[in-house]
């Protein structure tokens, strides 16, 4: 520490350039470590058919961890849907966007968590399901990846 002699004749310490620069590197090197492995990932799956539902089979590579964020959709007409983990409706429920009520209904939804509430492991599937008053036409899921070994970082 470089040490500064005030007027008053206090002594104060303070860090000298060479200090505080490896103090400020340190401090980079931690951020740059936490956020290292983590992978935004945006997946569009367009549907020539127009389905009622549609599984969207295991999206996540095998080693890694998918923290879902949200999950949206065109519809061919206003229609409620429904997200499961498995490969049809008897999986589990995460997610219900209902169909939109006042005009101008919009062909869309939107399904969303906050950050660790749908965590998918390699082996989940996502099935998406309308009412069936109406077909998809696209459906896109938007997700954090990390390595699995790393699952922490976006559990933390």
């Amino acid at each position: 520490m470089a040490k500064v002699r005030l007027d008053f004749g206090a002594e104060l310490d303070v860090l000298s350039q060479r200090e505080l620069d490896q103090s400020l590197s340190r401090a980079s090197e931690a951020t740059l470590a936490h956020a290292r492995g983590i992978k935004w990932m945006r997946r569009a799956h367009p549907l020539a058919d127009t389905p009622t539902s549609v599984t969207l089979g295991n999206p996540v590579a095998q080693g890694y961890a998918w923290d879902l964020k949200m999950i949206t959709g065109m519809l061919t007409g206003s229609d409620s849907a429904a997200v499961f983990i498995g490969e049809d409706a008897t999986g589990l429920l995460i997610g219900y966007a209902p169909a939109p009520g006042a005009a101008p209904a919009q062909p869309v939804f939107t399904i969303g968590w906050s950050s660790h509430q749908q965590v998918l492991m390699p082996g989940d599937e996502l099935f998406v399901a309308t009412s069936g008053a109406f077909g998809l036409t696209r459906v896109t899921v938007t997700a954090v990846q990390v390595p699995a070994e790393m699952l922490g970082k976006i559990l933390s």
